[in-house]
């Protein structure tokens, strides 16, 4: 009687399997089995009392198994780009009147209100330049220092987001955004927005740890948070883009021949030429432009898209910092910071370090690659001569309390 009401519940168990759970244990080479047919499964049949050790590769539509290191890398290289900023800061061309100047000309197109702050700014530094510099050197020295030393790293972001802010509006004029000419190549929205993002993304995550209840290795929470800066980020780019300025080309031949102001002449040509090119040809390439964006800010939510059309958006950034950044400015001895790409590549590098570039986004409801495949393979199953009744039994969707049940037994 004991061994008939175990199998009794065994066989609820299983049929509470959710279609989800059913498409997870398929995608990992797995079969249900029901208990009446444990014979005939296969050579070996994991009991459901039995406790085994969990998949390192995670099923579809769960976290990525923990990895450790994956947030310290972003908190590291945050250091480590404020300490860049800071070496850039101290070139000599920086202690001259060249560096108040540069603050002065993000003024240029801004709102009457912003230009006129930017302007005062600018003159204010520009009289006492380098002890301004200095200053502004020292503060980024201290930000990399209290982030790369792991005791002082949460008060080394927290502070870096009101300075970086602070850059973003007086350095960058708001990265060019009430312009009309910001666009993702050229560098919007701003290196200093992205330092201040990534930041905030980091402290969320360690308060999040301190919660009661919060496992303090599980990726998950900051990997999606990570992923919406990413499509924020090329999303918003795709929307600039498509914001006309005299011509619908104009605006990117306009950035790109800028750019070449100032840059070596193998940079500048190259900057003449893409210009020339983006001129004469320029509704096409705007148009290409905006679908590429928008396919790589959609790439956390495409299923098996994920991994190549992040690839693409890291190829994008490279291009995007050689020909519209200029490498950052870093070859004219007047750099303030390495760019907007080379964030951008450090935010890739914090999903990819979480194992979510090949992880499908069944949980997010919005992967209709994963949950189109589950449903036709559901109804394929249903629909078959040749199903039996715990098919249709495994079919049935579950109740919120039922799918918390336990898997019933595998075959290995």
């Amino acid at each position: 009687m004991k061994e008939q009401g175990d199998e009794g519940a065994s066989a609820e168990r299983c049929r509470r399997l959710s279609p989800t759970r059913r498409f997870a244990d398929h995608r990992r080479g797995l079969m249900v089995a029901m208990p009446e047919h444990r014979a005939s499964a296969g050579p070996v049949v994991a009991d459901l009392g039995a406790t085994s050790a969990p998949d390192p590769r995670g099923s579809v539509g769960s976290a990525p198994g923990p990895r450790r290191g994956s947030l310290r890398s972003l908190e590291v290289g945050l250091g480590l780009l404020w300490l860049v900023d800071a070496c850039l800061q101290a070139q000599p061309e920086q202690f001259s009147p060249r560096f108040a100047l540069s603050l002065e000309e993000n003024a240029m197109a801004q709102p009457g209100r912003l230009g006129q702050v930017i302007v005062s700014t600018g003159r204010l530094l520009g009289s006492e330049v380098r002890f301004w510099n200095l200053t502004f050197v020292a503060a980024q020295v201290a930000l990399a220092s209290l982030i790369l030393v792991r005791r002082t790293r949460g008060l080394g972001l927290a502070a870096s987001i009101p300075w970086a802010l602070l850059i973003w509006m007086f350095g960058e004029g708001l990265g060019g955004l009430l312009t009309g000419f910001a666009m993702l190549p050229t560098g919007a929205p701003g290196a200093a927005l992205l330092y201040a993002v990534l930041a905030g993304v980091c402290i969320a995550e360690r308060r999040r740890r301190l919660l009661p209840g919060q496992d303090p290795r599980d990726p998950g929470v900051a990997t999606r948070r990570l992923e919406h800066v990413w499509s924020a980020v090329w999303l918003g780019g795709a929307v600039l883009q498509a914001l006309p300025v005299n011509s619908f080309g104009f605006k990117l031949s306009a950035g790109f021949g800028e750019a070449a102001d100032g840059q070596p002449r193998w940079l500048a040509v190259l900057d003449h030429r893409v210009s020339g090119v983006t001129g004469g040809h320029g509704a096409i390439v705007t148009a290409a432009l905006i679908g590429l964006e928008v396919l790589v800010g959609f790439a956390p939510w495409l299923g098996r898209l994920r991994s190549p059309l992040f690839a693409l958006g890291l190829g994008l950034a490279v291009v995007f910092w050689l020909v519209g950044e200029n490498l950052g400015g870093l070859l004219t001895g007047s750099a303030n910071d390495v760019g907007t790409m080379p964030l951008v590549a450090l935010l890739a590098g914090g999903i990819r370090r979480r194992g979510a570039w090949h992880r499908p986004q069944l949980r997010y409801g919005v992967a209709p690659l994963g949950w189109l495949s589950m449903r036709s393979r559901s109804a394929m199953r249903l629909a078959s001569p040749a199903s039996n009744g715990s098919d249709r039994a495994l079919s049935a969707r579950p109740s919120g309390g039922a799918r918390r049940a336990g898997a019933g037994p595998r075959v290995l």
